[in-house]
C-alpha cells in the first residue's frame, strides 16, 4: 500500500529524470513545456523494470515492499489487532492520475491509484465476539482500490561540484476503499476460530483502516525520503533536471 507509492514515487521523482541515463530511462528537461507529461510516460515506460529493481541505481524492487517495524491495526475493547513482518505486494501494479512537478516552489505533487495490493504478515488478533477469541499466525488482507497522494518538498544544497538535491520532508494522503482479510490461526486447526477472527476484521474494516493508514504513511514517507536523498546526493540538480526542453 504504500507503494507505493514508495518506490513508485522514487521512480517518478528520480530515474525519469537521470542525466547519464542507461536506454531504458527518458530524460525530460526542465523547460519542456510538457514535462508533466513527459516524465508520466517515462515512469510507465520504467514499470517492468521498478517490477524487479534497479540495482546500479540503488531501487529496490516493487514486489515486494517490507516493512520493518510492523504495523498497529486496531486497540479497542472489541478488537487488539497488530502485525509483524509485514510485505505489501502488488505495488508494479500502479495507475498514475497525475503528476505535477513545480520548479517555482520546488515541490512535486503525484496522485497515483492501485486496483489491489495484497498486505501479508505475522499477526496476533484478540477480539471479543460472543465470547473472547484470540489466535496468532499469519494472514493476507487484499486492500481494494487504494489511491496515494504525495507531495514532497526539495531545496538545494551548494557542494563542490555543484548545486545538488535535497528532500527533507514529504506528505502522503492514502485511501483504501475496503479490504478481505484471510487468517489462519497457528494456535489450534479449529477453521471456527479462524473464520470468527476473520469476520470480526472483515467486519471492523473502519476501525482497521484507521489503525492502519497513519502507520503507512509514516512508514512510507521515512522510506522515500531515505532512498530519495541516497540517490540524489550523487547528482548535481543541472545532471537530473537538464536545462533544456
Amino acid at each position: 500500500m504504500q507503494v507505493l507509492v514508495c518506490s513508485f514515487f522514487i521512480s517518478s521523482l528520480v530515474l525519469v529524470t537521470f542525466a547519464q541515463v542507461p536506454p531504458y530511462i527518458k530524460v525530460c528537461g526542465r523547460k519542456n513545456p510538457q514535462l508533466n507529461q513527459c516524465i508520466k510516460n517515462s515512469v510507465e515506460s520504467l514499470r517492468t523494470k521498478l517490477h524487479t529493481g534497479i540495482p546500479e541505481l540503488n531501487v529496490p524492487a516493487l514486489e515486494y515492499l517490507e516493512i520493518e517495524e510492523g504495523l498497529p491495526l486496531a486497540n479497542s475493547n472489541e478488537i487488539k489487532a497488530s502485525a509483524k513482518q509485514v510485505k505489501l505486494l502488488g505495488l508494479s501494479g500502479f495507475i498514475i492520475n497525475d503528476i505535477k512537478m513545480d520548479l517555482d516552489t520546488k515541490s512535486i505533487d503525484i496522485d497515483v491509484s492501485f486496483k489491489q495490493v495484497q498486505l501479508e504478515g505475522d499477526y496476533e488478533v484478540t477480539a471479543k465476539i460472543i465470547v473472547p477469541v484470540s489466535g496468532k499466525g499469519p494472514i493476507k488482507i487484499d486492500a481494494n482500490d487504494v489511491t496515494a497522494k504525495v507531495s514532497i518538498h526539495y531545496r538545494l544544497v551548494n557542494t563542490k561540484k555543484g548545486q545538488r538535491m535535497h528532500f527533507p520532508s514529504m506528505t502522503c494522503k492514502l485511501r483504501i476503499a475496503n479490504y478481505h482479510s484471510r487468517f489462519i490461526t497457528r494456535d489450534s486447526q479449529d477453521a471456527t476460530l479462524s473464520e470468527a477472527i476473520n469476520s470480526v476484521i472483515n467486519n471492523s474494516q473502519q476501525e482497521i483502516l484507521d489503525g492502519i493508514i497513519p502507520s503507512l504513511e509514516r512508514s512510507i514517507s521515512r522510506k522515500i525520503l531515505e532512498l530519495a536523498n541516497k540517490v540524489t546526493k550523487n547528482f548535481t540538480y543541472d545532471e537530473l533536471f537538464p536545462d533544456r526542453e
